[in-house]
């Protein structure tokens, strides 16, 4: 039999496969047909505020994965997973040849009816249950960019049917789709990323800056164990604190930024800055210089991460809330006079506001959850500490006390009044 398509007839290669009680293709379809052909919001609820909620979403998103397809040159999809009803696509089975290497009675019946052709009339509704964001996107960069229309993206098709059950059925595969999709440890991401220009940087620092040299920075996860006295830091927390340090721009357009690779130079420039910043830091906290020396590190870290709390800078909270507070500095001061005036600061985790803010004294252990507005308060403190500006981070004093008192969870009315901590002797050498 010849197959001659007709308009708005499209054929694909596609794997015929079963998983439960799904029956699926895997498949692969060209940009521009998924644009003409593929919907991202369907009727798959009742109520239309909870598809236009879908649709809003869908609509936030799409720019970031539209900045992705136009400027990166190695850009990759996983499967789009698209629901079929009204129609009904045809499945032609392919016949497998015998040749002098091949037989195909050697394979199983499931491998032997399984590779065929899918044909779609055209007449069929598909919606994307799974990649709402990335066909968004598609259609977006189709219609802007020629370029873009013969790019194949892989493409699963389930059949799905639009009554009450089938609507049920569907919701149900949506929401198993992305509860069960684990996410992937965000030190990986650090690890692997090759667009976000810090996670570039950090891996850099890493490999490169000798302070680093003896393998001290820990990689699993963002907070260190109790014992742990091999490593420094933690990869997130190093991250973190160079994301502070280097940010130049609104949060929101930080984040986009780092979504797409800037080019080497650029990467370059940030590492140059980082490096600089490390070598400071070393040059203005002795003791981080004694553990870059030192040929016994585990030594070093148990002095300044010791049971009566020890130094912030050997926590990965405490690098992070140094790094805000001079990335704050950096309006009105250079990174060496920051540095210089946070060395006139205590920051043994026992004296406050640590104290308060980070370390339980009562227990001799940092409070096991410290969140952000802790840890935002503790940078904003130190700033204040070093004489800054707090008009330049829209801050006040009484704002800066209310929150500190917020924090630590201070009763006035038991205990009175919380003061701010002393600002430092600016003439100290």
């Amino acid at each position: 039999m010849t197959i001659r398509l007709k308009k708005n007839q499209l054929m694909l290669p596609a794997i015929r496969s079963q998983m439960g009680d799904w029956k699926y293709y895997i498949s692969s379809m060209r940009m521009e047909d998924i644009a003409k052909r593929v919907s991202y919001a369907q009727e798959i609820h009742k109520r239309r505020e909870l598809n236009e909620l879908l649709q809003r979403e869908v609509s936030n998103r799409k720019k970031y994965i539209v900045k992705y397809l136009e400027t990166q040159e190695q850009r990759f999809f996983n499967s789009i997973i698209v629901g079929v009803y009204k129609g009904s696509p045809e499945w032609y089975e392919l016949a497998i040849g015998k040749n002098e290497n091949f037989d195909p009675d050697d394979l199983p019946d499931n491998v032997k009816r399984s590779l065929g052709f899918l044909l779609l009339s055209g007449k069929e509704e598909l919606f994307a249950i799974d990649g709402q964001h990335r066909v968004a996107a598609i259609k977006d960069v189709v219609r802007k960019d020629v370029r873009f229309k013969n790019e194949e993206v892989s493409v699963i098709f389930v059949a799905a049917k639009m009554d009450s059950t089938g609507k049920k059925r569907t919701r149900r595969l949506f929401s198993t789709l992305n509860r069960y999709a684990k996410p992937v440890k965000r030190s990986y991401i650090i690890a692997l990323n090759e667009d976000d220009a810090i996670a570039i940087v950090t891996r850099k620092m890493i490999e490169e800056h000798p302070f680093f040299s003896k393998e001290i920075v820990y990689i699993e996860s963002k907070n260190l164990n109790k014992n742990d006295y091999l490593n420094f830091t933690s990869l997130e927390a190093l991250y973190d604190s160079l994301d502070a340090y280097l940010c130049h721009m609104k949060p929101s357009e930080w984040e986009k930024f780092k979504s797409i690779y800037p080019g080497e130079l650029e990467v370059e420039d940030y590492y140059k800055r980082a490096y600089d910043f490390w070598d400071n830091l070393t040059t203005y906290f002795p003791m981080l210089d004694e553990l870059r020396k030192s040929m016994d590190s585990v030594q070093i870290i148990k002095k300044y991460r010791c049971k009566t709390g020890g130094h912030l800078l050997f926590r990965p909270i405490g690098l992070i809330i140094v790094s805000n507070a001079i990335r704050m500095s950096l309006d009105g001061l250079t990174l060496k006079n920051a540095l210089k005036r946070i060395s006139l600061v205590s920051l043994e985790l026992s004296d406050e506001p640590w104290s308060n803010l980070l370390w339980d004294k009562s227990r001799n252990r940092m409070y096991p959850y410290i969140g952000k507005e802790s840890l935002k308060v503790s940078a904003q403190l130190l700033y204040y500490m070093i004489h800054g500006k707090l008009e330049r981070i829209k801050m006040t004093e009484e704002k800066l006390r209310k929150d500190y008192a917020a924090a630590i969870k201070w009763d006035e009315e038991k205990s009175g009044k919380l003061e701010l901590p002393l600002k430092v002797n600016l003439s100290r050498k």
